[in-house]
């Protein structure tokens, strides 16, 4: 943007002159939203090309994906920083001979559920035990730190099931807490 002062015309239309050119308010303000336009254009396309590799779901167990509407809250941990070693050393200075792959935990919880819709979400993550006695399983997760899908195993600690009611036909669960850990 060059030199700019602003000008009295005889209509009263303020007019700038920019690098001695005689520009209307009408003239920027159009300049300014083609600009902001063309901004907004290449910022949603970097944003499609970044969201690409999002396949519309947070976590497969096995082959079997989790509906997204099983989730009240999830939240992920990626590629937690182990450290083989770490200590202070005289001076104060941390010393850490970190590891070179990072381990995953992921949280989620559900809504309310009833007794169909727990049992089917027991269903998939069952179907992807690999051991029972280690409830060890296969995910494939979404990765929040690359933005790309990984898999791994992980073990689910021990579920706490609160039911909220229960009659002659139906369980009514308060939301299920679970917890992976990655191996």
């Amino acid at each position: 943007i060059g030199h700019h002062k602003k000008q009295a015309t005889p209509n009263g239309v303020a007019k700038i002159l920019i690098n001695n050119e005689k520009t209307t308010i009408v003239e920027l303000i159009t300049a300014y939203i083609f600009g902001y336009a063309l901004f907004l254009y290449h910022f949603n396309e970097r944003r499609i090309d970044m969201a690409n590799n999002y396949k519309g779901y947070l976590l497969k167990f096995g082959s079997q994906i989790v509906p997204n509407n099983y989730f009240c809250e999830y939240s992920s941990t990626p590629d937690q920083r182990l450290d083989s070693d770490a200590e202070r050393d005289n001076t104060g200075y941390l010393q850490r001979s970190t590891l070179p792959d990072g381990k995953t935990s992921i949280k989620f919880s559900t809504h309310i559920l009833h007794l169909d819709e727990k049992i089917a979400l027991q269903n998939i993550i069952n179907n992807s035990i690999i051991n029972t006695v280690q409830r060890k399983c296969m995910v494939e997760f979404w990765d929040d730190e690359t933005n790309t899908y990984k898999t791994s195993y992980f073990y689910i600690p021990d579920i706490e099931y609160v039911i909220m009611d229960a009659d002659d036909t139906d369980i009514t669960y308060q939301p299920i807490s679970f917890e992976l850990i990655e191996y």
